[in-house]
């Protein structure tokens, strides 16, 4: 099974999606991450297949940071001259790790990703694609998602980060 694993952020929406792919490439399922160009070099040695999506993330970026920790605009302001100025280009990159050099079985989106369901649509992924926040019951939302990663999802609950 063909699994991407898609999601805009930082480490801490990151390295969930990089546990669960672990868990299905060593389960046999062939999964794709989907991510910022800033993070291929985390991924390359954990031998992922990596396709870069837009928008990059620069972590030196000091206006960047205070632009989307800012408490009262920092939500708006990332969404408005980060995230959309460039969904476009997101789901052009989305769209390429989704169907070559084949299709997806799957899609994995983090909540930040707004192609996601966009592509999901175009590709014809109905009931196929999960989205997920980082809380506390995500592993008994997307169990319900695809029945073949049933079981091992059952059991992240007790895993440090993954909803226990």
């Amino acid at each position: 099974m063909r699994i991407v694993l898609s999601n805009i952020g930082t480490l801490g929406d990151i390295n969930p999606l990089i546990a669960i792919a672990l868990e299905m490439k060593r389960r046999g399922h062939v999964p794709v991450m989907a991510l910022p160009e800033v993070y291929r070099l985390r991924i390359a040695p954990l031998g992922l297949e990596f396709h870069a999506v837009r928008p990059d993330i620069d972590p030196n970026n000091s206006l960047l940071v205070e632009m989307i920790y800012d408490v009262k605009k920092g939500t708006e302001t990332g969404l408005r001259e980060f995230l959309f100025p460039v969904l476009r280009q997101t789901y052009d990159d989305l769209l390429a790790a989704a169907t070559k050099p084949v299709r997806a079985d799957l899609l994995l989106l983090g909540e930040l990703n707004y192609a996601g369901p966009l592509v999901a649509e175009v590709t014809g992924f109905p009931g196929r694609v999960m989205c997920w926040r980082r809380c506390r019951s995500f592993p008994h939302s997307i169990r319900r998602c695809c029945p073949r990663i049933r079981g091992w999802l059952g059991r992240t609950r007790r895993c440090r980060g993954l909803g226990g």
